[in-house]
């Protein structure tokens, strides 16, 4: 598309999944349990744009900052993929940083909304 940028979620996935390597693994995942979750570009590709999706239902556009607080599970990279896909920033945030220094973050960069876990929350 002549003049829209790069994105690096198409770059990373959705060209991917257009091909021969649409079947192919594109996320390994390791639970602390022993499992193991597989995601292939074509999954991938399709849980990022819902992602994306549930986005732009909630208001979230273009520019708009997204915050993530959440250990290294499979839907981090979804919403990290699904975020740049819908053309908004991704903001990654830690849990060592303690609720204060998140909260002074996330007023700073104007974040719209921030995505958790449970157990982060």
């Amino acid at each position: 598309m002549p003049g829209g940028g790069l994105n690096i979620a198409y770059e990373a996935v959705d060209r991917h999944a257009q091909g021969p390597l649409a079947q192919k693994t594109a996320i390994r995942w390791l639970s602390k349990s022993g499992g193991v979750e597989e995601i292939s570009f074509a999954d991938l590709k399709n849980l990022t744009a819902k992602f994306a999706n549930v986005l732009r239902a909630l208001g979230v556009g273009p520019g708009d900052r997204v915050f993530a607080l959440a250990g290294r599970v499979p839907e981090l990279y979804v919403a990290a993929l699904g975020t740049l896909k819908n053309r908004s920033v991704y903001c990654p945030l830690f849990s060592a940083f303690g609720p204060q220094p998140i909260q002074k973050r996330m007023a700073i960069g104007a974040g719209r909304l921030l995505i958790t876990t449970p157990a982060h929350y």
